[in-house]
């Protein structure tokens, strides 16, 4: 039997034991690979060893494996109900163990990473919430939000030339989604407080340069925020003169 597909057998069983740790069927399975992965590295591939191979594979597909791998899928979801129930009741501790518990067991969904990150943020926790908002932040649907976050997770962190990276790229996806031609005022007035945010952070790192830049590239600044100059603090002021 093929090395690869031993290693893919015992990956599975792997998977299946985190999300099921009692369950002694998987446990005789995963012994049953590691003898063969054993044997396998004693004699080589040979006709017997390949056929003894192929008849675990086959059991742990027929004996029960993909049902306990649905099972423990089920379960994990359960966790994510479980969570999003507690935190809806803001019960945010209890809401952070149950989603921990999801991921651990090998849940890959944006919107947990997004909802643990934000709760880890929320606890204070700004490294455990940029692990998850990193993780979430490739998904479209929560890339704008994630990357705002993780802005406001690494200002926690003073890791300020990252936070402006991540308020930088909050903005173009906003003007991505953003019509400036058909633009709400309080669209533009969030646009225009991300800009001056990340030129804050540059002003607080020494980069006046790019913090001048930040403001004045702003395509809204010259429609919606005339007046926003005589409003801003006098040094922040100074960049757009």
């Amino acid at each position: 039997m093929a090395s690869n597909e031993l290693d893919e057998a015992a990956e599975a069983a792997d998977i299946a034991l985190r999300l099921d740790p009692g369950s002694r069927e998987i446990k005789e399975h995963i012994v049953s690979i590691r003898e063969m992965m054993a044997r396998a590295a004693e004699l080589g591939t040979g006709s017997q060893n390949d056929d003894r191979g192929a008849a675990v594979v086959a059991r742990l597909s027929a004996g029960g494996m993909t049902g306990a791998l649905r099972s423990q899928q089920f379960q994990v979801e359960k966790l994510v109900e479980t969570a999003q129930k507690l935190q809806e009741t803001g019960d945010y501790a209890g809401a952070i163990v149950q989603y921990q518990r999801a991921v651990e067991a090998g849940l890959e969904r944006a919107d947990v990473f997004y909802s643990l990150g934000m709760l880890y943020q929320q606890a204070g926790d700004h490294r455990a919430a940029v692990q998850m908002l990193t993780r979430a932040a490739p998904d479209a649907d929560y890339a704008l939000s994630a990357h705002f976050a993780l802005g406001a997770s690494y200002k926690e962190l003073g890791q300020l030339a990252q936070a402006a990276q991540e308020f930088e790229q909050t903005i173009r996806l906003a003007e991505q989604q953003i019509d400036l031609d058909r633009i709400t005022r309080d669209e533009g007035e969030e646009l225009v407080q991300m800009y001056e945010n990340t030129a804050g952070i540059y002003e607080q790192i020494g980069d006046i340069a790019r913090a001048r830049l930040c403001i004045v590239r702003s395509p809204v600044f010259s429609t919606i925020s005339a007046g926003a100059v005589s409003a801003l603090p006098s040094s922040r002021s100074a960049l757009v003169s």
